[in-house]
């Protein structure tokens, strides 16, 4: 019994071991995927957006309220329609890849902030019910994304790890996150359909005129 308890406790102390070096990587490893936002970032950047934003102000300081949001509305949908391109234009991609899942996931990230600033140029719909979807949708991948770069790293671990104890611990970590975002990749497809994408581009077409 003693030597059992020895044992016990001896495998937690290595497997809490284990465990306490993955802040450290993970830490490192997150600022090795952070250059799409940061492309995305520099294309707003290139494309004016700081001077729409400011058009979009100054429309709402207008003296005149009924023609400050007048002038805001037509601001708003042009504002809306660069992010918009770009979003659908990234969801015609074989979305089983990873890699443009990612990029669908990063369109919907500087779709939804845009929404967001324009969100009161537009009818109640367009906060209540169009945005909700976009949310919803962009986390979902979030999800996706989440565990597909876990089982990368506990992969790549994996491969450079000479302790036998170690590799038995991150080949399980690796296996329950690789059938983790296969599950919740299932999960989004099973609502991003054609017919998904036919939707929004009919409510977005009443906020932009887009085809």
């Amino acid at each position: 019994m003693y030597w059992a308890l020895v044992s016990e406790s001896a495998r937690l102390r290595r497997t809490m071991a284990l465990w306490s070096e993955l802040p450290t990587k993970l830490i490192v490893k997150r600022q090795t995927v952070q250059p799409p936002i940061i492309t995305v970032w520099r294309e707003l950047a290139a494309e004016g957006f700081e001077q729409q934003i400011d058009l979009l102000l100054t429309a709402l300081l207008s003296q005149d309220r009924g023609k400050s949001m007048r002038r805001f509305g037509r601001q708003a949908g042009r504002c809306l329609k660069p992010a918009l391109k770009k979003f659908f234009k990234a969801s015609e991609a074989d979305l089983s890849s990873d890699e443009q899942l990612h990029a669908l996931r990063i369109r919907s990230k500087s779709l939804r902030y845009t929404m967001e600033i324009v969100a009161v140029a537009f009818d109640p719909d367009f906060r209540e019910k169009l945005y909700p979807q976009i949310s919803l949708f962009q986390d979902l991948m979030g999800a996706v994304n989440d565990r597909a770069r876990a089982t990368t790293l506990f992969r790549n671990w994996l491969a450079m790890s000479s302790d036998a104890e170690q590799r038995a611990f991150l080949a399980g970590l690796s296996l329950a996150e690789a059938q983790a975002q296969e599950d919740l990749r299932r999960g989004f497809l099973a609502v991003w359909t054609p017919q998904t994408v036919v939707n929004l581009r009919r409510q977005f077409r009443l906020y932009t005129g887009l085809p």
